[in-house]
């Protein structure tokens, strides 16, 4: 065989390896894609509940294995721990409510602007599931805090620059207002 032919049989033959070397690459990215549990979850931290202070404060672990306690952005629930306060009507309803929902479950983290509040804790948005567009819909459906608002256990409470869902917020708080849910619904009793 002569030097050219053995150069070029050569080519090819790395041509083809590169060839199925790419696809092998393309395949595990299209696995990844599609049966990754995470997807793409960039903006996003993973983490596990571990436990819950009351409606709007809750622990998790993070996958580095760190546990923090996360101050839920954009709401306020009825207290139930405060020093001073004691518990407030409709708190205890809102805290067995963050506990049994978030209860040992998986959620995805998401900061506004500010990283923590005064006490230290992280201020984040819980969702139950990594958005896809981030609609009304599915804010209201995915986005714990919002569901806290929408079911009538907390009241809007944005500060500045963290008020990326309050529009939201705020609509789902006056429909809670208007059908009287949880905590609109006990105003109306007393």
């Amino acid at each position: 065989m002569s030097r050219k032919r053995r150069i070029s049989s050569k080519r090819g033959r790395n041509s083809t390896i590169s060839v199925v070397v790419l696809a092998v690459i393309a395949l595990i990215n299209v696995y990844n894609y599609y049966f990754s549990e995470s997807n793409d979850i960039t903006g996003f931290d993973k983490a596990s509940v571990t436990k819950h202070v009351d409606g709007d404060t809750i622990y998790v672990r993070l996958e580095n294995g760190e546990e923090e306690k996360i101050r839920m952005i954009g709401v306020n629930t009825p207290e139930t721990k405060h020093p001073t306060k004691g518990v407030e009507a409709y708190g205890k309803e809102a805290s067995d409510f963050t506990r049994e929902y978030l209860k040992d479950r998986v959620v995805y983290l998401e900061k506004d602007v500010s990283d923590r509040d005064r006490y230290n804790r992280l201020l984040r948005y819980v969702w139950l599931e990594v958005p896809e567009n981030k609609s009304d819909e599915e804010i209201s459906g995915k986005l714990f805090n919002a569901i806290l608002v929408k079911e009538g256990y907390a009241n809007v409470s944005t500060f500045p620059p963290d008020v990326k869902y309050e529009d939201v917020f705020l609509m789902l708080e006056g429909e809670a207002r208007e059908n009287n849910m949880g905590l609109w619904g006990m105003q109306k009793i007393h």
